[in-house]
């Protein structure tokens, strides 16, 4: 009987990582730390379209609440400061969700597969949804700051500097996660950093509207 070894190939058709790090979280020569800032940041933007399919749902239950049960109608829900803080803490809770489970199922995320990166257990496997939550719960608490303002900017930065040093950061660690990862070719970056930059420009013009 002859076995053949496959190997694992992302969604892109690259082969992620020749090339082997004595760290083990990494099978490429480098952190590659702006690869991995740009995939996460895309699938939290692109997050946003979930999101609102979510609070657009939530707002006809309400309404169908409203006109079958009497529910009182509240403006404040749909405008001011009242709806920008539920509307961000939904789209957290949706990323937290999403990520998770794309993870646990596919090993990336679409950020994460523009990027060349594949995310799996100690031994190659496909994480545990249970484990996947945990980990991103933790990305995004210690390495997005929760996007806060200020708070985002220096977690950023801690955990930019811990993976220039050491090769990993700290929801690496957890369960001893390994990174794979594969040559990313220049529309693949072109693609990620108009993404952001766009994104970016859209959120500071409609903080001033």
């Amino acid at each position: 009987m002859t076995s053949t070894n496959v190997p694992d190939i992302d969604v892109f058709g690259e082969e992620p990582g020749a090339k082997s790090r004595t760290s083990g979280y990494y099978t490429d020569s480098e952190p590659r730390i702006w690869a991995r800032f740009l995939g996460k940041w895309v699938d939290f933007y692109l997050c946003q379209i979930p999101t609102f399919a979510v609070f657009y749902i939530l707002s006809l239950l309400y309404g169908f609440g409203v006109g079958l049960f009497g529910w009182p109608y509240e403006d404040a829900y749909f405008e001011g400061w009242g709806f920008v803080i539920g509307y961000f803490v939904l789209q957290l809770l949706v990323f937290l969700l999403l990520e998770a489970f794309c993870i646990s199922q596919f090993r990336n995320t679409p950020g994460k597969a523009l990027m060349g990166i594949r995310v799996r257990n100690a031994i190659g496997g496909r994480l545990p949804f249970s484990t996947s939550l945990k980990r991103t719960g933790m990305s995004m608490l210690a390495g997005m700051g929760l996007c806060l303002p200020l708070i985002s900017l220096l977690t950023h930065i801690m955990q930019a500097r811990a993976l220039s040093e050491d090769g990993f950061v700290l929801w690496d660690k957890y369960d001893g996660l390994q990174y794979q990862t594969g040559p990313v070719a220049a529309w693949r970056w072109a693609i990620a950093i108009l993404g952001y930059a766009f994104f970016r420009i859209v959120d500071a013009a409609l903080s001033y509207l």
